[in-house]
């Protein structure tokens, strides 16, 4: 096409290819004769040829834009070859304007986005693109909302939007319980053999335990294959969260018999981090275990790794054994070394989170918050939306006390 050699591009392009074995594509890809920029390229070689291409352009407009991420120079020349043919054709739209955020012209592609919409207001993916605008590049959660509910009817089955949703109705405050309601109707969600992606179950079962429901968290786990990913968290990790959260629950209503035998039955030693052991601390001392709950709290003072320094400062503060000089001293040091890792590009959920701990340890609650919020709009292969979530709760908490 570059050297205007369109018959021999038509060569490629206008043909059918043989089918293969679902195995051997990446899932949700589709042959070339159904990917429609293959279909926009081929009718631009006809036109170019002086050939009826309208066949082509109509058949283009009719495909899912699904997994199709234009990017070159000579996709805009089509693409908008396409609008000029046909101003309507909403694909072409939607994909030019995928096309100009990925060249940083973000305003200029929510346009083209925003005409797609207005055409073929049911078209998939696109509710998910402006969610994501709304929340991420825009700061909108509220607006984020609107179109991550739109895509939860036109595309009921596209994970991104219950993730999407969940951010934006996070940063907004919704309840868990609300939450909790909108991730189950993913469809199938709480069968085995649901296509809910690994990250939305544990999600959805984060947000129901937070919400109260521990049985019906803990029921996404049976029957139910969680495979391992490199750096991601283990369903065993998420499990152990949700019986935190509902031992907790225990000691603060008449079920420390419950709440006793979780605590005990949890081994000291390696897989439990400081904030685990000052959760199960609070747990014993709850339920009157003096004992067990300072074995814990001294096992969380004596860790001495960065990302845990707040949690090791509760731990010795419940033991007696602060000083409130030494302790903002350190507490400041690390703030100012996350700063320097926050210069140097780090910028990961996890890293966002600990730069909140150490601010609201600080009682600079404002950025603490702002942190927090960050969490949120980050990927998180661990928990730490589960984790800013629940820090952000306190942080409403001691603003409602005025401390």
């Amino acid at each position: 096409m570059q050297l205007g050699f369109y018959r021999r591009a038509l060569q490629v392009l206008d043909r059918s290819y043989p089918s293969v074995p679902a195995d051997w594509s990446e899932p949700g890809s589709v042959l070339p004769q159904k990917h429609p920029l293959v279909l926009y390229y081929a009718a631009f070689c006809k036109q170019k040829l002086g050939e009826d291409a309208a066949g082509n352009w109509q058949a283009a407009s009719q495909l899912s834009p699904s997994l199709v991420f234009p990017s070159s120079p000579t996709d805009r020349v089509v693409l908008q070859a396409a609008l000029a043919v046909n101003p309507d054709d909403a694909a072409a739209h939607y994909l030019l304007g995928t096309l100009l955020f990925s060249k940083g012209m973000a305003d200029a592609g929510v346009a083209q986005w925003t005409e797609a919409k207005q055409l073929a207001p049911h078209l998939r993916v696109i509710d998910v693109d402006m969610g994501d605008f709304f929340l991420r590049l825009k700061g909108d959660p509220q607006r984020a909302l609107v179109s991550f509910r739109e895509a939860m009817k036109n595309d009921p089955d596209n994970a991104e939007a219950y993730v999407g949703l969940d951010e934006a109705m996070s940063l907004t405050g919704a309840p868990a319980t609300e939450r909790a309601g909108l991730l189950s109707q993913y469809p199938s969600a709480d069968a085995p053999d649901s296509r809910m992606s690994v990250d939305l179950v544990y999600q959805l079962a984060l947000t129901r335990a937070e919400a109260g429901q521990y049985d019906r968290a803990l029921a996404l786990f049976v029957n139910r294959f969680f495979p391992s990913e490199e750096g991601g968290i283990t369903s065993g990790q998420v499990l152990f969260e949700i019986k935190l959260l509902q031992a907790e629950a225990w000691a603060r209503g008449s079920g420390c018999a419950q709440a006793e035998d979780f605590v005990s039955s949890t081994q000291m030693g390696a897989g439990l981090s400081p904030r685990d052991d000052v959760k199960l601390a609070g747990i014993a001392h709850s339920c009157a275990n003096a004992q067990e709950s300072e074995q814990f709290l001294r096992k969380a003072a004596a860790s001495a790794e960065p990302a845990n320094l707040v949690w090791a400062i509760q731990a010795k503060e419940s033991l007696g054994s602060y000083d409130a000089r030494q302790v903002e001293e350190q507490v400041a040091n690390s703030l100012t070394a996350a700063q320097h890792q926050m210069a140097a590009g780090a910028h990961s959920a996890s890293w966002w989170y600990n730069l909140g701990l150490l601010q609201a340890a600080l009682h600079r609650n404002q950025e603490a918050r702002q942190s927090f919020q960050q969490v949120l709009l980050l990927p998180d292969p661990q928990m730490f939306h589960h984790f800013a979530r629940e820090a952000l709760a306190e942080l409403s908490a001691v603003k409602q006390a005025g401390l």
